[in-house]
Parts: C-alpha cells; sequence; structure tokens
C-alpha cells in the first residue's frame, strides 16, 4: 500500500453509497482529469466497471482528481487515456480511486459490495494493457482471429475441429499474439473471476452486447468469444506453448474464469446445487495456484462475491484488521464443518510459519470437488482449533530423497519454421536460431540427468541393473507431473516417454522436426520435475509431491497415506507426539479412476475403508 500514503482526499461513505469516477473529455495527450461523485448503489446512474491490474506501485503517474494531482499506478493511468472519450465524460467505478485505500475499515465494508457494484453496472471493461511488445495492427489481426474461430464454433460445424484447424492454419504469427496476450498479469488475478462473474450474462454464453470486453490499447474483443477460441485453440495445439504454462496452468486461466462463470450462472439457476460452503471450496480450490493476489486475505476474500448467498457466519465477514493465517484458519475450520471435506488438504502449505500444518493458504493445490467423499470421513477439531483429528491408513514410508535439482536450460515453445519464401528450402535466421537454442537446452538437461542418475543410481539408468519395473517407474516419475501414468503412452506429439527417453539419454538430437520439438517439450517437462523433490517410498514405488515447487520437502521416514474423506495420498511427519502434513501426493486412492475420471461413490468409498478398518488408525495434525 506504499502507493497510497499520506492523506485522503475522499469524503466518508453514508449509507449504501458507492463512489463513481468521471473521467473527463480530452485528447488523448492531454493530461487526464477526473472527479468522484457519491451515489445511492440503489439508484445510481449507469456506469461501467473497470476490471484491470494495479501494475508495479513504484511506477505512479499523477492526474488531476477533483482538481488536485493524485498518484495512481501507470497501468491504470493509460487505461484512463485509452478509454476517454474526447467528445464526454464517461462514468465509471475503478476500485483503486473509488475505494479509499488508506481506510481499513472502508475497504473491509466495500468488500462484501463489489459484487452489488459489478452486477448492477452496465458493463465490465477489462483492461490488458498497452499495445507493446505487439503493435496495434498485429493485435487486430489476432482478435480477428478470434472472430473467425468463434464463428466456426457458432456455426455449429458438424465437424468443428476441423473448420477451425482449417481457420488457424496459416495464422501461426496471430496465435502466437494470442498466447502472448494470455501471458499478461490480468489473467492470473484472482479478483477478476468474480469482476467477471458477476456481470451480465447472456443467457446462452454465446455473448450479447452488454457482456464484459478484452480492451488491448484501442483494440477489442467480446470476453465469451475470446475464451472459447482460445480454449478450442489450446486443445487442438496441445502442449505448444512455453514450459511456464505447465506452473502457471495459462492459456487455461482464462478458460478457468469462463467456467467459473458459467457455474455461478447454474448455481443461481438451479441447474447445479451445492451448499455454500461446498461452492466456497470449489471456487477458492479451483483458483489457487493459478491466481495470485497482492494481498493473501483477497484469495478468499474476492471470491465471496460468488457465493449464491450473502449468509455466511459473521465472524468470516471480511476483516483486513486480521492477519491472512488468522483467516486461513477460520475459513478452513468453516469449510471442514460443514463438508466433511479433506481434499482441501491438498491446498495446505505444511510449512507455513504461524499456521497448522493443515490448513490450507491456497497457493497450490487440486479442484475440490467430489463433496460426496466427505461423507465417510471422521473430523475433530482439538486446542482451539488449532489441530485436526482425522482417520488414516499408512502405506509406506519414505526411503530416498532426490531434492532439487537447477536445470540451467530455457525452452522458448513451439517452434514456427519460416522460410524465406514458400519455394525456398532456406530457412530464415530467426528460425535456426531458435532451433539452436532448444537443442543447447536439450543438451543441458541431458547432462543435468547423467548426473542425477549416476548420483541416485551409481551410473546411467540403462545400466544400472534395474528392473524393468524399477526402470519404468523411474522413467514414469521422470515424465510426467503425476506418477503412475503409462510411459507407453503417447505425450508429447504422439511420442511416449519411452522413445523420448531413450532418445535424451543417447542425446540423439538429428531427429525430424516434429520428433525433436516432442523432445524439447519433454526435455522442459524434466526440468520442472527435477526442480521438484523426487521420492521413493519403501516399496520401490516413486513420487513426489503435488504442485510447482512446494515449499514442503519430503524427508526419509516420512509416512505416505490416504486419509479418510479425500481422493489422494498424502506425506506426513510424525513431530511432537503429533502429526506434520508435509503434503499431498501425486497419486491417487485406489477407489478413484483417474483415467475415467470416475471418482467412486459412496458405498465404495465406505467399502473400501470397512474393509481396512484393521489398518486404519486415528492421528492429529497440528
Amino acid at each position: 500500500m506504499e502507493l497510497f500514503s499520506g492523506s485522503s482526499r475522499h469524503r466518508p461513505l453514508c449509507g449504501d453509497e458507492i463512489r463513481l469516477l468521471l473521467l473527463l473529455p480530452g485528447g488523448f495527450n492531454d493530461p487526464i482529469q477526473c472527479s468522484l461523485t457519491h451515489e445511492s448503489l440503489a439508484s445510481a446512474p449507469e456506469y461501467q466497471a473497470l476490471s484491470y491490474t494495479w501494475g508495479d506501485a513504484t511506477q505512479t503517474s499523477l492526474i488531476l482528481l477533483d482538481g488536485a494531482e493524485y498518484p495512481i499506478t501507470t497501468n491504470l493511468e493509460t487505461s484512463l487515456r485509452y478509454l476517454r472519450d474526447p467528445r464526454g465524460y464517461i462514468r465509471l467505478w475503478v476500485d483503486a480511486l473509488c475505494i479509499n485505500q488508506l481506510d481499513v475499515q472502508e475497504r473491509s465494508a466495500q468488500v462484501p459490495r463489489m459484487r452489488d457494484i459489478y452486477e448492477q453496472a452496465t458493463n465490465t471493461i477489462v483492461w490488458l494493457g498497452d499495445y507493446p511488445p505487439h503493435t496495434k495492427e498485429s493485435v487486430d489481426s489476432a482478435f480477428a482471429l478470434v472472430e473467425s474461430v468463434f464463428g466456426r464454433i457458432r456455426g455449429g460445424h458438424a465437424s468443428t475441429d476441423t473448420a477451425v484447424q482449417d481457420t488457424i492454419n496459416g495464422r501461426e504469427a496471430d496465435v502466437r499474439v494470442l498466447m502472448d496476450i494470455v501471458q499478461r498479469p490480468w489473467f492470473t488475478r484472482v479478483w477478476v473471476i468474480q469482476e467477471i462473474a458477476m456481470c451480465k450474462t447472456p443467457e446462452n454464453y454465446i455473448a450479447a452486447p452488454d457482456e464484459p470486453g478484452f480492451v488491448l490499447g484501442h483494440s477489442r474483443v467480446l470476453f465469451t468469444r475470446f475464451c472459447l477460441s482460445i480454449a478450442l485453440m489450446v486443445q487442438l495445439y496441445g502442449s505448444r506453448h512455453p514450459p511456464e504454462h505447465y506452473r502457471s496452468r495459462q492459456p487455461n486461466d482464462v478458460v478457468w474464469i469462463h467456467d467459473m462463470r458459467r457455474l455461478r450462472n447454474e448455481l443461481l439457476t438451479g441447474r447445479v446445487a451445492l451448499t455454500q460452503a461446498e461452492q466456497l471450496v470449489t471456487y477458492v480450490s479451483r483458483s489457487a495456484f493459478a491466481f495470485d493476489a497482492t494481498d493473501e486475505r483477497d484469495r478468499i476474500y474476492a471470491l465471496l462475491g460468488l457465493l449464491s448467498s450473502k449468509s455466511l457466519p459473521s465472524r468470516l465477514a471480511p476483516n483486513y484488521g486480521l492477519s491472512a493465517e488468522r483467516v486461513f484458519l477460520d475459513y478452513a475450520v468453516y469449510m471442514i464443518e460443514e463438508t466433511r471435506y479433506l481434499d482441501i488438504l491438498t491446498c495446505a502449505s505444511g510449512s507455513r510459519a504461524g499456521l497448522p500444518s493443515w490448513v490450507p493458504d491456497w497457493k497450490d493445490g487440486r479442484p475440490c470437488e467430489s463433496f460426496h467423499v466427505g461423507q465417510v470421513s471422521h473430523v475433530r477439531f482439538l486446542e482451539g482449533s488449532t489441530k485436526l483429528e482425522v482417520d488414516c491408513m499408512i502405506l509406506s514410508r519414505v526411503d530416498k530423497v532426490l531434492y532439487p535439482v537447477e536445470v540451467p536450460a530455457e525452452f522458448a515453445g513451439h517452434v514456427h519454421l519460416e522460410w524465406e519464401s514458400d519455394d525456398s528450402a532456406v530457412m530464415l535466421p530467426q528460425s535456426r536460431e531458435q532451433i539452436s537454442r532448444l537443442a543447447s537446452s536439450v543438451a543441458r538437461v541431458h547432462a543435468v540427468l547423467m548426473s542425477v542418475e549416476t548420483k541416485w543410481f551409481g551410473s546411467r539408468a540403462l545400466d544400472a541393473n534395474l528392473t524393468t519395473a524399477q526402470l519404468d517407474g523411474w522413467i514414469s516419475a521422470l515424465q510426467s507431473l503425476r506418477n503412475g501414468l503409462d510411459i507407453d503412452r503417447p505425450l508429447f506429439h504422439g511420442y511416449s516417454g519411452r522413445q523420448l527417453y531413450s532418445k535424451l539419454v543417447n542425446l540423439d538430437i538429428e531427429a525430424d522436426f516434429d520428433f525433436f520439438s516432442a523432445l524439447s517439450e519433454y526435455c522442459a517437462a524434466i526440468k520442472l520435475t527435477l526442480g521438484a523433490s523426487i521420492f521413493q517410498d519403501s516399496n520401490g514405488v516413486y513420487g513426489r509431491l503435488f504442485g510447482y515447487k512446494p515449499k514442503a520437502r519430503p524427508a526419509p521416514d516420512d509416512a505416505i497415506c490416504y486419509i479418510k474423506g479425500s481422493m489422494y495420498r498424502f506425506l506426513i511427519r510424525p513431530e511432537q507426539g503429533c502429526w506434520r502434513l508435509v503434503g499431498a501426493d501425486m497419486g491417487f486412492h485406489p477407489v478413484v479412476d483417474a483415467e475415467r475420471e470416475d471418482e467412486g461413490s459412496v458405498q465404495q468409498w465406505e467399502a473400501f475403508w470397512a474393509s481396512n478398518k484393521h489398518n486404519t488408525r486415528r492421528i492429529v495434525l497440528q
């Protein structure tokens, strides 16, 4: 909050008042002039809501607010410059200006009202930023591709994928621009979920004039058209994007935002039935990992407006006077008490100071939606709700740990080859340079992997006299972000992990370009895998904690267990007569068929735990 220091010019709000910003007319390069008005939300004049990211708080610009200079972030100032109408004023709601950021009490009171503010807005403008590093022409061309793809989707072609692929062919430059656009900070900001979900929604989700729209410079495209088109492009292009996507889940984030908007509409219309606590678990767990918040408490507060009811217990009302740890604990107790569903333990930090190991801080984790699993759980809170009693079944112990290894390699993603002309056999220099960089990175991954295998096995894994099952386990641990995949299953452009591993350990990068592209993506996945801790248990099975570089690390003698009321495996560590939750393992419970997305019935879960009653023990997590 360094940006908002010193005295405030905001007059206190009364009753159901909100502030609206009048953006006064002016030329593009003229100073920005605005004024604030107080309006009753119930009878406010028409206004548009602005959804944006504040940007770097140290990069500020001055505007004239009610005739006096006022600092705002440069990103916000740029948005106002582009949105300003030279012919007349525009009425906006902008959080940084319409909420007194110096008044903690006002901030706490306004958070619950943002739901109504966005619902009542005539439209929501999503500001993505200025054109650089692209140009207006390249962005307009990319948005035109979105319109073309959406036209194919809306047309209901019998073979939509083929029709869209035909539309995309020859437009790789536009696709790259779109994939760059979805890397912009807006797509990872947790507040945008509520801001988009609250605004007006066309009944058929196919687009309407008053639905939200993306604005980049002077270029615009409607939200639903963009989301549906990007979703299909990602599906067709597979993983052909930078390896950072494996961590951030972009560009899928924009699809998730659209899906949560759809889910809220289905809850409001009765097509989906979830309790309030189940709704909250669903929204918060879906946003964990992929979305960020400047203030950690907003990982929860920013999503409260999505709930179909406003009747949360009073102790859970937004209160920025409470620490993030207190907020996380209070909400964890509420969610577990109401749902008895323990998949939310996958979202726990395991090692955060001041927070019980089992309490989620929502920086990582799996989407939690299989609430029926909680019907078989045992939960009891102890010592002021700082400890959690659960039932578990210990499976094995951690035997060896390979701690994170940094791999000095960079992968720029899919390389599109370009030639001097359509009939030329001479590749452009930039294409040759991209291939050379990827080849260098593959060689670095090879060198690091050989070093790791030598330390782990005493030699290359292929030369270590491993059984077939042991070697398969090692390759599976390297190739996937969850253990147990079939290593002969095609994962990278139709090639299996076994094929790519064989090429990599023998360092053959002279294959055809498609195979080389697959090998590059395989190496990007290995880099991420080695960036986390891999462990081997007492049964010789490999595993790793869920998440990208989780804070907690496994240690020898940690117990691997199932917890009654969850679909996943966990690592726990004995500590002062209780247990510390280290984290969630990548594996599923045997009742779950992950390949068929079958989570098992309540009867199946009850039968499993009944048949394993003699192996079940009650433990206390602290």
